[in-house]
């Protein structure tokens, strides 16, 4: 099954202090464009949705964020980057670029030199599909233009080799940025790129930081094989500027308005095609692609967490292979409608139907069937009857809607060469209807902040009475604020604090009911900041919060952690 992690970046302010003499304009679009992006992933079923804000989005955060997503995804995954704040550009002084700029992505303590994103991507397996979208400034033409105008004529002998920016270039450069930024704001644009010469001055007083990272990461951008794939959208080209908005910002704006809630049905190229009629003249975004396996990822419907699957057999052709469609193992009822791969078996074209009784499937039960109950496509008037192509098949919201309360959905699939059924081939037939393949429908949880279905941080605990099942010892992954939250491993962290004297930092009023929630999240901070320890809110696997847990608890095994 496969496992979507996102994380969404938003920065209406940063640490000014890192800025000095310049000030740095506020944003108002970045945190909701962050929250927006958000809930896509949510509905999208993304398993672990990630969210850093403003004073949390410092770069040791995003690069560790980015880094725990490598080390958790494998192939058939998707991991999902969103970022919206300021944008800018800092001279490279290895050589490396032939223009002789690094563009970065201002974060709260410090800016985000690109180089570091490209190394981030080397970790990924092969396999993983990375999406990432980003409403940021890159700088605008004169910016890039004089700028590399400054640097060339700063080179020393032989080609690459550049004598430091310094304080003089600084004020020389920024007196005539002055005039272009001043025009930008004139013409009604509210920019998302900080001062080309704050940014400069940032880069002068870090120096030894960024001469550190560009020279650690210089390889990122010359390795010529990604093994995951990754889709690129930027808000702008590199000679442009991203506007800000009260709402949204003016790319982000435009993306939900594309996306429609999840009505959107094409792939990754007629996403950013659609984006991109519908934007203004002097902004254009920006779509590029990096890795291998792009062909399959780019047909998919964007933000779809199912793996990619080949098209071998998905043109015309006279396979004997039965056509058939896999989705996922369950789905959570406020989500959006789910999505399936799709085999056709060598026909160019495909039918689908849905039942929450699979006996529905076998045509001796079709009085039985009613729109609560069954759906097949080549009778949706809704959808004037047609025949389905894609490779990928997201059920429609009307069905969806009409069946999600079930327990479980059935589904099957039928393939044919042309509307007169010629070479049809169905996945199993009307009477082997006890095979058709299935997924479980989850109610919502209405405790959830983070979407049901999510892993993350929850509002509210549970007023349930306690499990009385057994709870073993061993968290198998990360509890507390923004972990992973397996109800199972919960109600493990749960156990273990009622288990803790009160003046050792346990919650003996606590409930084990595998939610966690802000009293559970509370307790573990008591019990972290009882015993000194960093009060994160969060025990992982293994380490040692965790097992002096286990101790403080009494339990025996506790060193089934340390292995």
């Amino acid at each position: 099954m496969s496992r979507g992690i996102s994380l969404h970046i938003g920065l209406n302010h940063v640490d000014t202090s890192q800025y000095p003499d310049y000030v740095i304009p506020e944003l108002f679009g970045c945190i909701n464009d962050a929250n927006s992006m958000k809930v896509i992933a949510q509905q999208a079923g993304f398993t672990t949705v990630n969210q850093l804000i403003d004073g949390q989005a410092t770069a040791m955060n995003v690069l560790q964020k980015i880094e725990a997503a490598a080390s958790q995804l494998c192939n058939g995954d998707i991991f999902l980057l969103t970022y919206s704040g300021h944008g800018g550009q800092v001279p490279d002084e290895t050589g490396e670029e032939e223009d002789g700029l690094n563009e970065t992505w201002i974060l709260y303590d410090r800016q985000l030199i690109d180089n570091e994103l490209y190394n981030c991507w080397q970790h990924f397996a092969e396999g993983v599909r990375i999406f990432v979208l980003s409403d940021s400034c890159h700088s605008g033409s004169m910016v890039r233009m004089m700028l590399m105008n400054f640097m060339n004529q700063k080179r020393e002998g032989k080609r690459g080799v550049r004598t430091p920016f310094s304080e003089t270039d600084l004020l020389q450069f920024n007196s005539q940025m002055k005039k272009r930024t001043l025009r930008a704001i004139s013409d009604g644009l509210k920019p998302k790129n900080i001062p080309i010469g704050a940014s400069l001055k940032n880069y002068i007083l870090k120096r030894e930081l960024y001469q550190n990272i560009q020279l650690l990461t210089r390889s990122a951008k010359a390795a010529d094989e990604f093994l995951a794939s990754l889709i690129y959208i930027s808000g702008c080209q590199d000679n442009q500027l991203s506007g800000d908005g009260d709402s949204n910002g003016i790319f982000t704006g435009r993306l939900l308005t594309v996306w429609q809630n999840g009505a959107f049905t094409g792939d990754y190229p007629n996403f950013y095609d659609t984006i991109i009629a519908g934007m203004p003249a002097d902004q254009s975004p920006n779509y590029m692609t990096l890795g291998s396996n792009l062909s399959p990822f780019e047909a998919q419907k964007p933000f779809t967490v199912l793996a990619v699957v080949s098209s071998n057999n998905n043109s015309g052709g006279g396979s004997s292979a039965l056509p058939c469609m896999v989705g996922p193992a369950s789905w959570c009822s406020s989500n959006l409608p789910p999505c399936f791969n799709i085999d056709k078996a060598g026909n160019p074209q495909y039918y689908v139907e849905f039942a929450t009784d699979n006996k529905l499937f076998n045509a001796a039960n079709e009085s039985e069937r009613t729109a609560e109950n069954f759906y097949a496509s080549y009778s949706d008037a809704q959808n004037n009857y047609e025949l389905e192509a894609d490779n990928t098949y997201t059920m429609k919201s009307y069905t969806w809607d009409a069946m999600k309360n079930a327990d479980q959905i059935f589904y099957r699939i039928g393939s044919t060469i042309d509307y007169n059924w010629n070479g049809w081939k169905v996945s199993f037939s009307d009477e082997d209807y006890s095979s058709a393949p299935s997924f479980q429908v989850i109610a919502e949880d209405r405790n959830s902040t983070n979407g049901p279905g999510v892993s993350g941080e929850y509002t509210g605990e549970s007023s349930s009475e306690e499990a009385t099942e057994t709870v073993g010892n061993k968290i198998e992954q990360s509890v507390g604020k923004n972990g992973t939250n397996q109800r199972a491993d919960v109600k493990v962290i749960q156990k273990l604090l009622k288990q803790v004297d009160e003046n050792e930092g346990g919650t003996s009023t606590l409930l084990i009911d595998g939610i966690c929630g802000p009293k559970t999240i509370a307790a573990i901070k008591k019990f972290q900041t009882t015993n000194e320890l960093n009060p994160s809110g969060l025990f992982r696997p293994g380490t040692g919060s965790v097992i002096l847990l286990y101790i403080k608890s009494g339990v025996a095994d506790y060193s089934v952690e340390m292995v």
